[in-house]
């Protein structure tokens, strides 16, 4: 790694917004992760707290951040339990923070290689003209900076320093790129940085994300638990935006090379230096991104790719124009109507069997009673720690609502994947 010393080819304000930005980007996921930190902390010891405010004559009940069992008497060891909860939660969440500073380093430092190489090709002219008058005045030409008035070849000589620095540059901030995304083969670089700890990562976040959403599903009314199974949802969500954020960056500072390139003043170079540019046009041709173990890139565009796929799809209903593809977009949308109908209808009556069986013993009490009262179930097999006999109404009630929740979101994910293959379908047709 490289940072040491290249750190002294700053040019402009925007090394100092860049820097800036490293700062904000640090200030805001550092505050974040330990405001979730601290709420994992001090959500269990609103309980102890209200023993003490507000004493009741026997002690609340007591837990942790998290169900865990640790095989002895939560209520008698609590405080330990919860210790040991707290050191370990803080042990990991300062090694994810560490990591992911790291990380944003990393990220705006390659931005700030590719801000360098930006101005150099932006302002390649201008150090030109700068050493071309330092020459005529180191010649004693009392005269106004003309490139046409010195000589060909120092001139030649300046065109061609400047390009190879910038090439230089972009070469730097390319291999800086390659270190943290691709399987470095050289001794000499760092060997799987990021590539693989990223799909790790996004993979651990999509888990973690779906095993709290089922615990959200199956506290339904336990407000607190609700609400921290939701802020731990939410922290994951942030955390894989934060890493696709950092990737948006390296993947737009790189495009931009492209741009400046074209837009810098090669038209007043000599043809041998003109060469040059294209050099840096067929590097910078193909954006860096950051894979994710050569999966998937991580970009804003995946992290919101439902809202693009949607949008793509309107564009496509706008384009059309001939009524031979309007009839076959028509005829495809009525498929697909027709398909979300029946799967959505199939999907319902599972689930109204769902809610029905277990009525069915209650049913029998009523219609043919017996001198003893029939068992009752539920849909599946729960321990909520409580009689079910006794509670039945309640928890048959919490596990239809929690049924209906997972039931309905899987016929929006469904149906929505239904669309979109249908669609596609529809263009092919099209084609």
């Amino acid at each position: 790694m490289e940072i040491s010393f290249e750190g002294e080819e700053k040019h402009n304000s925007s090394d100092l917004c860049l820097e800036n930005e490293e700062i904000m980007y640090r200030i805001y996921k550092y505050g974040i992760m330990c405001y979730g930190l601290m709420c994992f902390i001090m959500a269990p010891t609103i309980t102890p707290v209200l023993d003490i405010v507000l004493p009741r004559n026997e002690t609340r009940i007591r837990g942790l951040g998290f169900d865990l069992d640790y095989g002895v008497d939560m209520q008698v060891y609590w405080f330990w339990l919860w210790l040991h909860t707290n050191i370990a939660g803080i042990v990991v969440m300062f090694n994810i923070i560490a990591a992911d500073i790291m990380f944003i380093t990393l990220t705006i430092h390659t931005c700030y290689l590719f801000a360098i190489v930006r101005y150099k090709l932006e302002h390649v002219t201008d150090s030109i003209g700068e050493r071309s008058v330092r020459s005529c005045d180191i010649r004693n030409f009392n005269i106004e900076y003309n490139p046409y008035q010195c000589e060909g070849e120092q001139m030649k000589l300046e065109q061609a320093t400047a390009i190879k620095e910038c090439v230089l540059s972009h070469k730097k901030a390319i291999e800086l790129i390659s270190c943290i995304s691709l399987l470095i083969r050289s001794a000499q670089l760092l060997h799987y940085i990021y590539a693989w700890s990223l799909l790790i990562g996004a993979g651990l976040n999509v888990i973690t994300i779906s095993i709290a959403a089922v615990q959200l599903v199956s506290k339904m009314f336990q407000w607190a638990e609700m609400m921290m199974s939701a802020a731990f949802v939410i922290g994951v969500m942030m955390h894989l935006f934060f890493l696709s954020l950092m990737a948006q960056f390296i993947l737009d500072e790189s495009i931009n090379i492209h741009e400046s390139t074209y837009s810098s003043s090669w038209y007043n170079m000599s043809a041998m230096v003109q060469k040059d540019f294209i050099l840096i046009l067929m590097k910078s041709r193909s954006p860096c991104q950051l894979m994710a173990g050569k999966l998937f890139v991580m970009s804003l565009e995946n992290y919101c790719a439902m809202k693009i796929l949607l949008r793509q799809i309107q564009t496509e209903w706008e384009r059309v124009s001939s009524k031979g593809e309007n009839k076959i977009l028509q005829n495809y949308a009525s498929e697909t109507k027709t398909f979300c109908i029946v799967y959505a209808i199939i999907m319902c009556g599972g689930l109204m069997c769902f809610i029905l069986a277990p009525t069915i013993s209650p049913m029998l009490d009523i219609v043919l009673p017996r001198n003893e009262t029939r068992l009752r179930g539920l849909g599946f097999e729960l321990d909520y720690g409580v009689d079910i006999q006794t509670y039945w109404f309640w928890l048959w009630l919490h596990s239809n609502m929690a049924g209906t929740v997972a039931i309905f979101n899987s016929i929006a994910a469904d149906t929505m994947f239904i669309i979109l293959t249908i669609h596609a379908c529809y263009l092919f047709m099209i084609v």
